[in-house]
């Protein structure tokens, strides 16, 4: 019903279109360009730089604007932020049309619609920056020596805007760039049965059709000029990273270690003994290592190993080497199970549906934090400015950072 209703409106759209391109008047304002033949839309199409949030200002002030057509390659995170929290303000609509790319900070700046529709292709990354004193505002860079914005900064302004929890596991999650399925593009969409803002999108389809060049972009390398390329690495056949080590490697048990998460079993084992624990280990292909809890005798074979904590009495052990995942024991964190950090919460009310990596990020990246603690349960940060005292909570796991991490 949707799609037959949009074919409609994109067909009398090109009627509209064609006898109104002849006199069309281009008018640029920074990445943002505005064409009389569609007067109230702006075409997002070239680099975000810094300033291209007033350009997106000064654009609203001479025009009448409802839709902005995000087909940018990315750029300035700040930017981007900006013009994405301006544009949900004045409840503004984003869209992504069909066979146009919006990747980078330009995502953000779709997420930021009031309305959005996404049907061309949208990616997201991990962002990082070439150190302190770059001047680089390009894709996959951010210039944290001239701006202040941090992970926890950009989920604290995404929520804002509706943004689906799945969004952040790539964004911040991917160093390449991470494109969204077919299937996960109905999520990405708001408040889509809005007549008007169907209208809209067809009528910018069809002045597409008859104006390819307005969403032509110059090609921009992935990595700038004086950035260094994040480190590649190649998955092994079952999605894995093998590590450095060799898997022949014979790993010691660690006593005060827990393996978080990764559970082949949801309850794990119980009243089993540890040499039993990793006898089931050893007979099962899918594990790769065990947690062991000496109390309770409960046995917690894994898939896998992405997190190493501290947890008092605990025993844990590596029976695969090729499942753990590459620089976990070089995080800036010292990590503890069912530990809470009391007070020195950054944010009050904390960074909700964020998962334990999206949390170590949002801390990592800010000068201003020196830990954090995760609520397993409910998906709940709260990177902290301090640390005094640690009580002990169930389902809770906390980082402090490493001596000598900013």
């Amino acid at each position: 019903m949707l799609i037959g209703s949009f074919v409609r409106r994109l067909v009398a759209g090109l009627i509209l279109m064609t006898g109104s391109a002849a006199m069309a008047e281009v008018q640029r304002y920074g990445s943002l360009t505005h064409d009389s033949g569609l007067p109230n839309v702006l075409f997002m199409v070239g680099e975000i730089r810094d300033g291209d949030s007033f350009e997106l200002r000064r654009a609203m002030r001479d025009q009448t604007i409802d839709l902005v057509v995000t087909a940018s390659p990315g750029g300035s995170v700040y930017e981007g932020l900006q013009m994405a929290a301006i544009i949900h303000d004045n409840e503004i609509g984003t869209y992504v049309p069909e066979s146009v790319s919006c990747e980078s900070s330009c995502a953000n700046v779709f997420l930021g619609g009031f309305r959005r529709m996404v049907v061309g292709d949208l990616g997201v990354h991990q962002f990082y920056s070439s150190g302190a004193g770059s001047e680089v505002s390009e894709p996959k860079a951010l210039t944290t020596a001239k701006i202040q914005y941090t992970t926890s900064d950009i989920i604290g302004i995404m929520n804002q805007f509706a943004t689906p929890p799945f969004v952040y596991e790539k964004m911040f999650g991917t160093v390449e760039i991470y494109y969204f399925k077919v299937s996960e593009k109905p999520r990405l969409n708001n408040n889509v049965e809005d007549e008007t803002f169907l209208d809209r999108l067809a009528a910018v389809d069809a002045f597409i059709a008859g104006n390819p060049s307005i969403v032509a972009r110059k090609p921009v390398d992935q990595v700038p000029s004086g950035m260094a390329a994040a480190p590649t690495r190649t998955p092994g056949s079952d999605g894995t990273v093998a590590p450095s080590q060799p898997a022949t490697v014979e790993w010691e048990r660690m006593a005060g270690v827990d393996f978080f998460g990764m559970d082949i079993w949801p309850t794990g084992h119980r009243n089993v003994g540890i040499d039993q624990c990793d006898s089931i280990c050893r007979s099962d292909p899918n594990c790769a290592a065990w947690s062991y809890v000496v109390e309770t005798r409960w046995c917690w074979p894994k898939s896998g190993v992405s997190n190493i904590s501290i947890a008092a009495g605990t025993i844990s052990m590596v029976v695969n080497g090729r499942r753990i995942a590459p620089g976990i024991l070089d995080r800036p964190f010292l990590e503890v199970t069912g530990k809470d950090i009391l007070g020195y919460d950054i944010f009050p009310k904390g960074l909700k549906d964020t998962t334990l990596e999206q949390c170590r990020a949002a801390c990592e990246f800010s000068s201003s934090c020196r830990a954090f603690t995760w609520l397993t349960k409910k998906n709940w940060c709260f990177p902290k400015f301090g640390v005094a005292t640690l009580r002990d909570q169930l389902g809770v796991i906390s980082g402090v950072k490493r001596d000598g991490e900013p």
